[in-house]
């Protein structure tokens, strides 16, 4: 059983590690991030001046790591787990627009992930949408260089143009 707590963000849950010469974890866990601090620890990532709050009870049993190897042990192992997100805002790599996302309930389950329901803005584009995400963290993991994305969007305003020059600029088919 474990409990830690970062500056604002905590986590709690239990974990079971077998074979220290090659860890392998099965756990448990429930954890709470307010994100601007995430933005310290993937400097890589796509998403940029991450804010907001990020919910999730998760389970993961696989390998882990403590260099390099660990994105592929992730992208192998099994793990579940539903989030729920509040008052998020990013840029998306050098994008001039502003993403925000009021609201999400999401699944995730390996490579897949199923959103529920979700409200956000894309600068002046309003979009709730509930569907299927594929192939996400493989793509943050540079393994694979498109998603999969099939759903149900709904848009009282949809500036068209803003996200045409952003499907271009971003090779979004």
């Amino acid at each position: 059983i474990f409990s830690a707590e970062s500056l604002k963000g905590n986590i709690t849950g239990k974990f079971n590690l077998k074979n220290l010469n090659n860890y392998y974890i099965n756990s448990e866990f429930t954890s709470s991030w307010e994100l601007n601090e995430v933005n310290k620890y993937f400097k890589k990532s796509p998403f940029k001046n991450l804010s907001g709050r990020l919910f999730a009870n998760s389970f993961y049993n696989g390998n882990i790591s403590f260099h390099s190897g660990f994105k592929k042990m992730f992208l192998s192992a099994e793990h579940y787990s539903d989030i729920k997100l509040q008052n998020i805002k990013f840029k998306y790599s050098n994008s001039p627009l502003k993403f925000d996302i009021n609201s999400a309930d999401l699944t995730i389950n390996k490579q897949k992930m199923l959103v529920h329901s979700s409200t956000a803005t894309i600068s002046e584009t309003d979009i709730d949408f509930n569907g299927k995400i594929n192939n996400l963290f493989d793509y943050l993991l540079a393994k694979k260089s498109k998603i999969s994305i099939i759903g149900t969007v709904n848009s009282i305003y949809t500036n068209f143009s803003e996200i045409k020059k952003f499907s271009k600029k971003n090779n979004c088919t």
